[in-house]
């Protein structure tokens, strides 16, 4: 499973509430969105709301900004 290079963690509470949203910043790909898409649905599993699967377009807006500089490296599976 790909892991962030980094991640800035910061004071205060990030609200899960039914106008959850995300934002991508810069690099967007459809790894990437899949994987935005997959942890917003197991979110929306876990706390019963109804979460909006659409991304947000407007960062100064959005519940949790993704910033992703390039493509992750390929990983070959292993079989």
């Amino acid at each position: 499973m790909p892991v962030p290079a980094s991640v800035q963690i910061q004071t205060g509470r990030l609200p899960i509430t039914g106008s959850f949203n995300v934002v991508v910043k810069h690099h967007a790909d459809d790894r990437l969105r899949a994987g935005i898409t997959r942890m917003i649905a197991r979110l929306a599993a876990r706390t019963v709301l109804t979460l909006p699967s659409d991304f947000a377009t407007d960062e100064s807006k959005a519940t949790l900004v993704v910033q992703c500089e390039r493509a992750g490296d390929i990983v070959p599976l292993d079989r």
